[in-house]
Protein backbone atom coordinates (compact mmCIF):
# COMPACT_ATOMS: atom_id res chain seq x y z
CA UNK A 1 0.00 0.00 0.00
CA UNK A 2 1.42 3.41 -1.22
CA UNK A 3 1.59 5.75 1.99
CA UNK A 4 3.78 8.71 0.24
CA UNK A 5 1.63 11.72 0.45
CA UNK A 6 1.86 13.85 -2.91
CA UNK A 7 1.24 13.23 -6.32
CA UNK A 8 4.88 13.77 -6.88
CA UNK A 9 5.48 11.22 -4.41
CA UNK A 10 3.28 8.48 -5.28
CA UNK A 11 4.26 7.95 -8.72
CA UNK A 12 7.04 5.55 -10.12
CA UNK A 13 9.59 7.78 -11.98
CA UNK A 14 11.92 6.45 -15.02
CA UNK A 15 15.28 7.47 -15.88
CA UNK A 16 16.93 6.89 -19.29
CA UNK A 17 20.86 6.97 -19.63
CA UNK A 18 21.73 6.70 -23.37
CA UNK A 19 19.94 4.46 -24.95
CA UNK A 20 19.20 2.34 -21.38
CA UNK A 21 16.02 2.84 -19.92
CA UNK A 22 15.79 2.20 -16.00
CA UNK A 23 13.13 2.20 -13.26
CA UNK A 24 10.31 2.27 -11.76
CA UNK A 25 11.82 4.25 -8.64
CA UNK A 26 10.38 5.95 -6.05
CA UNK A 27 10.81 9.82 -6.36
CA UNK A 28 12.97 9.64 -3.01
CA UNK A 29 15.64 7.22 -5.04
CA UNK A 30 16.16 9.64 -7.19
CA UNK A 31 16.39 12.64 -4.54
CA UNK A 32 19.28 10.51 -3.00
CA UNK A 33 20.64 9.77 -6.60
CA UNK A 34 20.82 13.36 -7.25
CA UNK A 35 22.21 14.57 -3.72
CA UNK A 36 25.00 12.15 -4.35
CA UNK A 37 25.66 13.02 -8.06
CA UNK A 38 24.59 9.78 -9.25
CA UNK A 39 22.57 11.45 -11.55
CA UNK A 40 23.95 12.97 -15.00
CA UNK A 41 22.86 15.95 -16.20
CA UNK A 42 22.50 14.16 -19.53
CA UNK A 43 19.71 12.03 -18.11
CA UNK A 44 16.34 12.16 -18.66
CA UNK A 45 13.93 11.37 -15.50
CA UNK A 46 10.25 11.34 -16.37
CA UNK A 47 6.74 9.90 -14.76
CA UNK A 48 3.27 9.67 -16.67
CA UNK A 49 2.40 13.53 -16.31
CA UNK A 50 -0.64 13.06 -18.60
CA UNK A 51 -2.46 10.00 -17.08
CA UNK A 52 -2.17 12.40 -13.85
CA UNK A 53 -3.81 15.36 -15.86
CA UNK A 54 -6.25 13.02 -17.40
CA UNK A 55 -7.51 12.00 -13.96
CA UNK A 56 -7.52 14.60 -11.99
CA UNK A 57 -9.65 16.26 -14.48
CA UNK A 58 -11.63 13.56 -15.21
CA UNK A 59 -12.33 13.83 -11.45
CA UNK A 60 -13.44 17.78 -11.61
CA UNK A 61 -15.23 16.98 -14.77
CA UNK A 62 -18.36 16.58 -13.14
CA UNK A 63 -18.25 20.40 -12.20
CA UNK A 64 -18.41 20.13 -16.71
CA UNK A 65 -16.37 22.90 -17.68
CA UNK A 66 -13.05 20.82 -17.65
CA UNK A 67 -14.61 17.96 -19.06
CA UNK A 68 -13.39 18.72 -22.84
CA UNK A 69 -10.00 19.27 -21.08
CA UNK A 70 -9.77 15.90 -19.61
CA UNK A 71 -11.12 14.23 -22.93
CA UNK A 72 -7.85 15.78 -24.38
CA UNK A 73 -5.72 14.74 -21.80
CA UNK A 74 -7.00 11.47 -21.53
CA UNK A 75 -6.59 10.96 -25.32
CA UNK A 76 -2.73 12.32 -25.09
CA UNK A 77 -1.87 9.91 -21.60
CA UNK A 78 -3.14 7.32 -24.15
CA UNK A 79 -0.67 7.59 -26.89
CA UNK A 80 2.07 8.27 -24.46
CA UNK A 81 1.58 5.08 -22.62
CA UNK A 82 0.79 3.20 -25.73
CA UNK A 83 4.18 4.27 -27.07
CA UNK A 84 6.24 3.52 -24.29
CA UNK A 85 4.68 0.20 -22.28
CA UNK A 86 6.88 0.92 -19.43
CA UNK A 87 4.76 4.07 -18.62
CA UNK A 88 1.82 3.29 -15.60
CA UNK A 89 -1.31 5.21 -15.93
CA UNK A 90 -3.46 3.47 -17.99
CA UNK A 91 -6.31 3.65 -15.61
CA UNK A 92 -6.45 7.13 -14.83
CA UNK A 93 -6.00 8.03 -18.16
CA UNK A 94 -9.18 5.76 -18.83
CA UNK A 95 -10.95 7.01 -16.06
CA UNK A 96 -10.23 10.83 -17.39
CA UNK A 97 -11.52 9.59 -20.84
CA UNK A 98 -14.69 8.30 -19.68
CA UNK A 99 -15.69 11.39 -17.58
CA UNK A 100 -14.34 13.32 -20.38
CA UNK A 101 -16.91 12.19 -22.88
CA UNK A 102 -19.46 11.91 -20.15
CA UNK A 103 -19.33 15.32 -18.87
CA UNK A 104 -18.79 16.41 -22.36
CA UNK A 105 -21.66 15.29 -23.78
CA UNK A 106 -23.92 16.79 -20.49
CA UNK A 107 -21.33 20.53 -21.34
CA UNK A 108 -22.96 20.23 -25.16
CA UNK A 109 -26.55 19.79 -24.11
CA UNK A 110 -26.39 22.31 -21.38
CA UNK A 111 -24.72 24.61 -24.30
CA UNK A 112 -27.46 23.98 -26.49
CA UNK A 113 -30.54 24.27 -24.21
CA UNK A 114 -28.92 27.92 -23.21
CA UNK A 115 -28.35 29.08 -26.80
CA UNK A 116 -31.64 27.90 -27.67
CA UNK A 117 -33.61 29.94 -25.54
CA UNK A 118 -31.90 33.00 -26.80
Amino acid sequence: MNTRGTPMESEDWYLSRGQERLGPYPVDTLRQWAASAHLLPEDKVWCGGWAIAAGYLGLVSVLVFPAPLALIAAIFAIIDIRKDPDKHGMGRAIFGLIMGIIFSVVLAFVVFAITRDL
